[in-house]
């Protein structure tokens, strides 16, 4: 931002919300005129933001052990992200006089909590420009945590006054993935993603999906190497079968997840390096293909020296645990349907 400093910007908005007046107004009266939701571009994590870290990282250094000290503060908070400014939030109101510097390498603050404003034809958009919106508030979030959306003025259940959750199932539309031609030599987008993500706000018989096998069959792979990654969604087996707990738990140790299923499910470079899915995913399936390697080995170090009638009752411990678990899990997601 040129013009307006982020202090000038941090202060406008508290200023802002003492006059009455919004961030938007307050910086029309500006000279420059930046309203950073307004502003177009490649903005975000670019080169120029981390331009002073990674200058300190290849050897740089600044000459400010002599420089005076002109200003003091009480608080300096590294980063102006959700967690940057509640911190900098509630330290202000325990201590309402505290002098509190926020510093932020991105030209705005707030993180992932961001908007992006257009003006198409006069007619005036307003989309998120970061995280889409917070996750589950009603069950995850702390009562101080609450307390702040409260003294901030933000109403989640606005949300769903907004939120079109059957738009894009309503159209025949559903998820996909795209596979570029400078990876896989052709572009081409696969439709019928039946992969879930975490928290999905689409129940699974919109999605309007595919079977797994039905997807990856229009991977642009050849038939050996799809056949294996519909494995790696479908089959529970042990492919390290024949080592000892301790050869696995060295193994695993030290062994990526890529060189994991190119070594031992028999990706090639392309599929391994490649594979087109998205990091919840990748945390889905790395457990499906972990779990009958380390489930017997956790059983092996620490169930099996237990007495008959103790793994009986952790059994059954575990069982009716396990039922609680999924009939409250069932029950919230069905409360989030519309």
């Amino acid at each position: 931002m040129t013009g307006i400093t982020r202090r000038d910007f941090l202060d406008g908005v508290a200023l802002a919300v003492a006059a009455g007046m919004t961030p938007a107004k307050l910086f029309a009266q500006a000279k420059t005129g930046v309203y950073p939701p307004g502003l177009t571009g490649w903005r975000g994590g670019t080169p120029a933001a981390y331009e002073i870290a990674h200058g300190v990282r290849d050897g740089k250094r600044y000459a400010i052990g002599k420089l005076p000290v002109e200003e003091t503060y009480d608080l300096v908070v590294i980063g102006a992200g959700i967690s940057g400014l509640a911190a900098a939030y509630f330290y202000r109101a325990q201590h309402p006089k505290a002098r509190v510097l926020i510093l932020e390498n991105h030209d705005e603050f707030g993180g992932h909590a961001r908007r992006n404003e257009f003006n198409v034809d006069g007619r005036p958009l307003i989309g998120y420009g970061g995280s889409e919106a917070i996750q589950s508030p009603a069950h995850e979030w702390s009562e101080e945590a609450l307390g702040l959306l409260g003294q901030l003025g933000v109403h989640v259940e606005e949300f769903e006054k907004a939120f079109h959750r059957d738009l894009y199932p309503a159209l025949g539309l559903s998820r996909g993935v795209f596979f570029s031609r400078q990876a896989f030599g052709a572009d081409k987008l696969v439709t019928g993603d039946p992969m879930r993500m975490v928290a999905d706000d689409i129940p699974a018989e919109r999605m309007n999906a595919r079977s797994v096998g039905a997807f990856v069959a229009d991977y642009p792979l050849d038939a050996a190497q799809k056949a294996k990654i519909v494995a790696l969604f479908t089959e529970k087996r042990d492919v390290l079968a024949g080592k000892t707990t301790e050869q696995k738990e060295e193994l695993l140790a030290k062994t990526s997840y890529r060189d994991f299923i190119k070594n031992y499910w028999g990706l090639d470079d392309t599929a391994a390096t490649r594979l087109p899915f998205s990091s919840p995913v990748l945390g889905g399936l790395a457990l499906a293909v972990i779990s009958p390697i380390l489930l017997p080995l956790l059983y092996d170090q620490y169930i099996t020296p237990l007495s008959f009638t103790t793994r009986f009752i952790a059994a059954l411990i575990i069982a009716v645990g396990g039922a609680i678990v999924l009939y409250f899990t069932y029950r919230s997601s069905a409360q989030n349907e519309p």
